[in-house]
């Protein structure tokens, strides 16, 4: 493990020993800290009932004294007051009459197993204690568990026997993986559960044995649910079930069981200055995505994001279920991945709203990345050009075109020449094998042009049949898309581009200008489309946002009025609509989160709910709830950070 990594996890370890607050939902209404809103939350109680194990033997020679109530006649009494006696393990019931002193019916508290023994025995070896309501007992008693299982409906229930809380001790419950793959992420819960509540859960890839005590488990499941589904959203499902029996998350891949493990940390409730208690309100949740694709973009290369930062995004990025990290990698101003074939690259990096941005280191950048996997994140990165590229033409002058190097835009690299397309797909091949778990690369494409003056357009024109500067640059686009695909991902670029060149499937578009223009273009020639106006709302309108509404998210706008009233009428629902991005333009992660963070994971919600929210959300339809949901997660996620805020 990477050291910045491994001292990250040492820090959010330690995160209770600096943040001492509670972290707790309202146990009497649904979790307000879950964010986004699952699509379905049912909150449920049960009941403890018994079921008699017979022939178990016990040796009872250890067995501790505590404390109970005398005056019960039977053993499913003494069980139903096990079951309502907060913190209870076990009751034995005497059924012996023959102990002198003690009358039948005498209920003992111990520490040695789960709930009830009904001891049938009449040769023990017993005595009374002259506490009044102690006693212990010796020797071997053949016994019968009374395991406790959930009984529906709730009146069903003995008077004061009502659970509507899973309580966990790293005693008595395991996180327990039933797939292999899924034994990294049972690691990372029980590392959340650590750094939120000092508690350390053990990880076990085994089924609880008959009888044991309740466990978490993760488990993949052959299934999805029926719904409207685009992109991968389908894969990124998970049910969670907390009851009497646990907590059971399913999932259909990783990334869902991921958003279950978020989930299920946004709902803990830590109880005590020093932890003494770590429970999951019972509820039944029922959750996935609309869209596979809901990102964030960190631009790294015109400020200064450190590493550290970079690992909070990364946590920020899976703890509100946002599966996509963008990194701008490149531009007018700074570079910042560190190229073996081109080490010139990063060179002649220059400020802009402070220092100038620094190379990463490639180990460091691969540990982020795998960081990132755990939590079900991917980096997606960012090769920008032919325009933003100044710092790299500054760098290496053999990417050098026309219009100079000046860090405030306008030159493009020299797009004319064979070679450029041949060093292009190196960086490709570099890039992509640092960034090896995304699906994307994005290749820019963004606010530049392809002037015929560049140095050998004539000859370069006529060899490729290029018919104007507008072909050279969709030549351009799809000579980069090709590359990105023999590297197997696919690629992204900016909209509006010259697409003219590319076929149906060959790429997603990103549509930033706030119009449908671009996106009714895209998708005439059969790409897939991103929506991720430049304007910010706040959290609410984000989230109310409608995901086929290209303009910008504004809190004055109607969203909160006419979010029944379906998909803006230029475009309408399909499968090409992969999601949606917020994009920090020109901000380090540390200052942007204040100002674009609740915003992110607004348009993240947006589009885990598509169009349709909030039609049967928990979180109430009204955004007061919203902002609720959001700073309870906020609190809880504070608590995962590399260090806790000032």
């Amino acid at each position: 493990m990477n050291k910045l990594a491994a001292l990250y996890l040492l820090l959010a370890a330690a995160g209770q020993q600096c943040c001492g607050d509670t972290v707790c939902a309202d146990p009497a209404s649904a979790p307000t800290g879950i964010f986004p809103p699952p699509k379905s939350l049912v909150r449920t109680e049960y009941s403890l009932g018994c079921t008699l194990l017979p022939n178990t033997t016990f040796d009872n020679s250890n067995f501790a004294d505590g404390n109970g109530p005398r005056g019960v006649t039977s053993a499913g009494e003494c069980c139903s007051l096990c079951a309502g006696l907060s913190g209870c393990k076990f009751w034995s019931f005497n059924v012996d009459s023959s102990i002198p002193g003690v009358a039948p019916g005498f209920c003992k508290w111990g520490q040695l197993a789960w709930c009830c023994f009904l001891h049938t025995s009449n040769t023990n070896q017993t005595h009374s204690s002259r506490s009044e309501h102690q006693f212990g007992a010796k020797g071997n008693w053949t016994s019968g568990v009374m395991q406790p299982r959930p009984a529906q409906p709730r009146h069903s229930a003995p008077p004061g026997t009502a659970r509507t809380e899973f309580s966990m001790s790293p005693q008595d419950t395991a996180i327990v993986a039933t797939d292999a793959s899924l034994q990294p992420l049972a690691g990372l819960l029980s590392d959340q559960v650590f750094a939120l509540s000092g508690l350390r859960f053990n990880v076990s890839s085994k089924f609880p044995a008959q009888g044991h005590p309740p466990s978490v488990m993760l488990s993949l499941m052959n299934q999805t649910w029926p719904g409207q589904h685009w992109g991968s959203a389908a894969s990124e499902q998970y049910s969670l079930v907390v009851d009497g029996n646990g907590v059971r998350l399913s999932c259909a891949d990783y990334t869902g069981c991921a958003w279950g493990v978020s989930t299920l940390a946004q709902s803990l409730c830590v109880r005590g200055v020093e932890v003494q208690t770590v429970a999951v309100p019972c509820m039944n949740v029922t959750d996935g995505p609309d869209v596979g694709y809901r990102g964030v973009l960190v631009d790294v290369a015109r400020t200064r994001v450190t590493l550290p930062q970079l690992y909070d995004a990364v946590v920020w990025c899976g703890f509100f279920k946002i599966p996509l990290l963008h990194l701008h990698l490149t531009d007018d101003h700074g570079w910042s991945f560190p190229s073996q074939a081109f080490p010139l690259l990063g060179s002649q990096n220059i400020g802009f709203r402070g220092p100038a941005v620094q190379l990463y280191d490639t180990a460091a950048l691969q540990a982020l990345v795998d960081f990132a996997a755990l939590r079900g994140v991917s980096i997606v990165p960012e090769l920008e050009g032919p325009g933003h590229s100044g710092a790299m033409r500054r760098s290496d002058r053999f990417f050098q075109g026309e219009g100079g190097d000046n860090p405030a835009g306008g030159g493009v690299m020299n797009v004319a020449n064979d070679s450029l397309y041949t060093a292009m797909d190196t960086l490709v091949s570099e890039i992509s094998a640092v960034f090896h778990t995304s699906p994307y690369f994005h290749i820019g494409c963004d606010e530049t042009s392809t002037p015929a003056s560049l140095p050998g357009y004539a000859l370069f024109a006529k060899e490729h049949n290029i018919t104007s500067p507008n072909d050279l640059f969709a030549y351009y686009v799809k000579a980069m898309v090709d590359s990105v695909t023999k590297h197997g991902k696919k690629a992204v670029l900016w909209g509006p581009a010259q697409l003219a060149r590319l076929h149906k499937g060959d790429a997603v578009v990103m549509i930033w200008d706030g119009g449908d223009a671009g996106a009714q273009a895209a998708l005439a020639q059969g790409l897939d489309v991103i929506n991720c106006p430049n304007g910010v709302g706040n959290l609410s309108s984000e989230f109310y946002h409608n995901i086929f509404d290209f303009a910008a998210p504004s809190a004055a706008s109607s969203y909160a009025t006419n979010r029944h009233s379906g998909p803006s009428p230029s475009i309408k629902p399909t499968s090409m609509m992969l999601g949606v991005q917020l994009n920090m333009w020109e901000e380090g992660w540390g200052y942007g989160l204040v100002d674009y963070g609740a915003a992110a994971v607004g348009r993240a919600g947006a589009g885990w709910w598509g169009y349709t929210w909030p039609r049967n959300t928990t979180a109430g339809t009204n955004s007061s709830a919203l902002q609720t949901a959001y700073a309870s997660a906020l609190r809880t996620h504070a608590r995962l950070r590399p260090s806790c805020p000032e």
